[in-house]
């Protein structure tokens, strides 16, 4: 009894709980404020026209809705914080509405359910995300073929394994990147075409008795078609996997671009920086200006904190000495057993 007591006090004797509401309701909320509260009120305002399109509403009515749609303070709802008098945003956004519209604000609610509206609202989020990064992929992607057009005969190594394989061309490799690309831009345009359906109308399960239309719904929050069957409409969720397959995929193939870029330009940088030093040691006969020394001290300057290496150095020494006394002890038995495997 002393337990549970001692964790009522702590956590109260109501839903939510104290870890509860800080672990999950609240960072569900801050997030919702800053993704889904336009979404919502998009909803939300193409279901009251479609209602009054379809007669479900009276025109006085659908007018005190619209009034208070309008009367929601978006700034202050991004700017509160979670205090726990609403579960979350959705309820939060409903007390503002029947606060400007009275009981008429209940009337918003034929017809659909938080499932398909939910849904929607996701849908929506997602979409606004996937169409921004379709059309930054596809500004790199002109941005790549213009360059391999200006770099045709702009030769280069090629490297495979790390080592120098053929030579090849600025342009076969943009073109390469470009390609890829292509890929990632056609698997975001057919995550975007499976997001883009509309759930509402779906209501709870099994859609509404009422005479609503899905199509009109459809047609306001500008997507291109409806999920039509209602269980797979509140249901569904594997459109969030294909978007979030398809962004990974062009983040592995973009980083695996950039890492070779990055690369190549940190050997280069450090061959110019070496090949600097080659002078030195041709003109001067003084000991402390030969390639080296000169190249130690640069390189030592340029990481700037170099107070790790005796350590680094030191722990390196310690921890191959081991094999070194092993292979100068078995060394007969070692050479022995190459030369019978026949390896060169």
């Amino acid at each position: 009894m002393v337990q549970k007591d001692e964790w009522l006090q702590a956590e109260g004797d109501c839903f939510p709980g104290k870890t509860y509401a800080e672990v999950v309701l609240e960072p569900a909320y801050e997030q919702a404020k800053a993704e889904l509260l336009e979404p919502m009120l998009e909803v939300n305002k193409a279901h009251l026209l479609m209602l009054r399109e379809q007669g479900l509403i009276r025109q006085e009515e659908a007018e005190r809705i619209a009034a208070a749609l309008e009367a929601v303070d978006l700034t202050k709802l991004r700017g509160g914080a979670y205090t726990g008098q609403f579960e979350d945003l959705f309820f939060q956004v409903e007390h503002e509405l029947l606060q400007h519209a009275g009981e008429a604000a209940g009337n918003l609610h034929l017809a659909r359910s938080r499932n398909d509206m939910g849904i929607a609202i996701y849908r929506l989020t997602l979409r606004k995300k996937l169409l921004e990064a379709i059309a930054s992929a596809l500004r790199l992607h002109d941005r790549l073929l213009r360059f391999a057009a200006e770099h045709t005969d702009t030769v280069m190594i090629g490297y495979t394994h790390t080592q120098q394989a053929q030579p090849t061309t600025m342009a076969h490799y943009a073109a390469a990147v470009s390609d890829s690309l292509g890929r990632d831009i056609r698997r975001l345009q057919a995550a975007y075409a499976n997001c883009n359906r509309s759930s509402m109308g779906a209501a709870a399960l099994t859609t509404s008795g009422f005479p609503i239309s899905r199509e009109r719904m459809a047609e306001l929050l500008a997507f291109d078609g409806l999920i039509e069957n209602a269980y797979d409409a509140v249901s569904g969720a594997d459109y969030i996997g294909e978007i979030a397959t398809a962004v990974q995929l062009a983040a592995l193939n973009l980083g695996a671009s950039c890492r070779s870029c990055c690369s190549g330009a940190r050997r280069n940088s450090f061959l110019g920086s070496w090949n600097a030093f080659i002078w030195p040691l041709i003109v001067t006969q003084t000991e402390t200006h030969f390639t080296i020394p000169v190249g130690v001290a640069f390189f030592s300057s340029e990481l700037k904190d170099t107070s790790g290496w005796v350590l680094i150095m030191t722990g390196a020494t310690v921890s191959v000495l081991p094999l070194i006394l092993l292979f100068m002890i078995f060394q007969k038995q070692i050479v022995r057993g190459i030369a019978l495997t026949g390896l060169k």
